[in-house]
């Protein structure tokens, strides 16, 4: 609860000031953890975070493979295997039940057949809706 503040704000040489009168916010504060799904790491990760007070873990997938030989899915790709490994590895990831919603999928740069990321992307957004899974889109 906050009564009464005073917030000033110094832009460039002149100081603002603004009173907040008496005002109360209840907020509930959840923590999240953005991680990757390494199948084979797995239960190492779940075990390193079952002593923190974590809430619920967010996937997202930046690497395809562990990420000290895994490819990075920011970069360019027309690779179709890998595509399609990304929405296969993203859908396993989210059947683990670990994950509450899915990070920005759209870091995928996919610069091949647009028809098939159409097709491939298609299956994973129908997988996530069946599932009412949320997603987070960076809009990149």
């Amino acid at each position: 609860m906050v009564t009464a503040c005073s917030v000033g704000v110094i832009i460039g040489k002149h100081k603002k000031t603004s009173c907040l009168l008496q005002w109360v916010v209840d907020i509930t504060i959840y923590i999240g953890l953005e991680s990757e799904y390494v199948p084979e790491m797995l239960p190492e990760q779940q075990k390193f975070l079952q002593d923190y007070p974590i809430d619920y873990q967010i996937l997202g997938e930046h690497f395809l493979y562990p990420e000290q030989r895994g490819i990075y899915t920011g970069r360019p790709t027309d690779d179709a295997a890998e595509l399609k490994h990304y929405v296969d590895q993203v859908i396993a990831g989210m059947e683990t039940g670990n994950y509450l919603y899915l990070a920005h999928p759209d870091l995928f740069h996919f610069i091949g057949d647009p028809a098939l990321y159409e097709q491939e992307f298609r299956r994973l957004c129908v997988y996530l809706k069946e599932k009412q899974i949320p997603i987070e889109i960076n809009q990149l």
